[in-house]
């Protein structure tokens, strides 16, 4: 599947992914973060942790889909989905650099992020995987 920042693809061919409800933040190859970073106005601090990326906080509304493309389906996420407003006016991107490899190509952890909006089946005995949207109670 690709990744994609509005119709940008910023990943694609040889993309693995682990769901992980121990993560709190989506990861991804450091390449495909950045481009991401600079696709949404996201900038680093050089006085704070490597790998944090900030954002406005009045820009969050109008950022560019985020989507995952997972078995034939486009999984669809808002800037209010990828970020987190710390208070204070501090937003982040809740989407850090990771590098790893998975035995599948380059690693994406589908964290607390992912799985706040996609409810997932893991399905042991058959060896499945299963995604739904979860619900949005407005």
């Amino acid at each position: 599947g690709n990744v994609l920042v509005g119709s940008t693809i910023i990943a694609s061919a040889n993309i693995s992914a682990i769901i992980d409800s121990g993560t709190p933040w989506l990861t991804g190859p450091t390449t495909s973060v950045t481009m991401l970073a600079a696709l949404v106005g996201a900038y680093q601090k050089s006085d704070q942790l490597a790998g944090h990326y900030y954002v406005d906080c009045n820009a969050i509304p109008t950022m560019p889909i985020l989507s995952f493309q997972i078995g034939g389906v486009a999984w669809e996420f808002l800037g209010p989905d990828y970020t987190l407003n710390e208070g204070g006016g501090v937003c982040i991107l809740a989407i850090r650099p990771e590098d790893f490899d998975t035995g599948f190509g380059a690693g994406w952890i589908m964290g607390d992020v992912f799985l706040r909006k996609v409810y997932t089946i893991f399905d042991y005995q058959h060896q499945a995987v299963q995604l739904a949207y979860a619900y949005q109670a407005n």
